[in-house]
């Protein structure tokens, strides 16, 4: 059987779309469409119902899904037991995480990666928890990250490598940036700025809120930090964001200390039924590398301060670096 007909079948059940099938395989829609068909001839049963929310697997195909991705899984082993004898890593790898960690922890890694294996090619995507782990479960990514208390209950492989600080923020000269604690009555008539569902420490804000507030919270989400921070920063509002972001850009903002939050791990998930590249491997070293920071707690108390006004003043502990992706010194 020609695999290019299984990554074909494999692709439309990912996206639930022709046409999109055809963009990540770089193919015409008609090329697209004549390989399920021949696919669908080969097995003697249809494969897809074309409805209008999209392409949705028959029960013919959910039964052959998972074999599918096997013998692709296995075309994937024997390519790498034929270049077992390279000593370069190299190809494509692709690594799905949140917005905070592709745009302020990742480059350092992907800089890292071209200055050792320049003939690796990195690939970030933009990933809530649940889009990373589907991600990994149907092979669209080789490697996710999350930011996840409790991950859910899968047969990936889920590791903690580090810690992703988070807090809550006002604009600078807020009146909650200058208590030390705060009540839930106080927040009644706040609006709270949060990142869309999936993200494991605005849902638990958003938990936390509803279990404390007497009325329902008002919340806006959004999909973006920068959007977030901006609304904040206005003195609309507060928000929950990752330190690491507003360290880099600290002006407007303080932090409300008064609603500490815990640290969330970072974890690594990969797929233990497939094997992995050389270059999945590097990439999945330098990122644990970048990563080790133990949790704030474990350092007994936070790598950041709050000085005056809620302004953040970083702290280097004995022996670590605050920033991902610098080596301890």
């Amino acid at each position: 059987m020609d695999t290019s007909l299984l990554k074909t079948f494999l692709s439309v059940a990912r996206w639930k779309n022709f046409t999109a099938a055809a963009d990540e395989l770089y193919l015409a829609q008609s090329t697209v469409t004549a390989r399920v068909k021949l696919l669908e001839r080969e097995l003697g049963a249809r494969l897809f119902e074309r409805t209008p929310t999209g392409a949705h697997l028959t029960e013919a195909a959910k039964r052959i899904h998972e074999q599918a991705q096997q013998l692709l899984d296995i075309e994937h082993s024997m390519a790498l037991a034929v270049r077992g004898q390279e000593r370069e890593p190299q190809g494509d790898v692709v690594v799905g995480a949140p917005e905070s960690i592709c745009a302020y922890r990742l480059p350092s890694v992907i800089a890292e990666i071209r200055k050792q294996y320049p003939r690796i090619n990195l690939h970030l995507v933009p990933s809530d928890t649940r889009a990373s782990m589907a991600g990994v479960s149907d092979r669209s990514l080789d490697i996710g990250l999350i930011v996840e208390e409790a991950p859910p209950t899968s047969r990936l492989d889920i590791d903690v490598v580090g810690y992703e600080q988070v807090a809550v923020f006002a604009a600078q000269g807020h009146p909650l940036t200058q208590q030390k604690s705060v009540e839930w009555s106080e927040l009644s008539d706040e609006v709270f700025y949060l990142l869309e569902d999936g993200c494991g420490y605005s849902d638990a804000l958003y938990r936390d809120l509803s279990e404390g507030l007497s009325r329902a919270p008002r919340v806006t989400r959004f999909g973006s930090i920068e959007a977030a921070r901006a609304c904040v920063e206005a003195g609309l509002g507060l928000a929950v964001l990752p330190v690491a972001a507003c360290m880099a850009r600290p002006e407007g903002i303080a932090r409300v200390p008064g609603l500490p939050r815990p640290d969330y791990p970072l974890r690594l998930v990969v797929d233990p039924r497939r094997s992995q590249s050389l270059a999945v491997q590097k990439v999945s070293e330098a990122i644990i590398d970048a990563a080790g920071v133990p949790s704030s707690a474990a350092l007994g108390g936070s790598n950041v301060q709050v000085g005056p006004g809620g302004h953040l003043l970083p702290v280097q502990a004995p022996g670590l670096s605050c920033d991902f992706g610098r080596d301890a010194s």
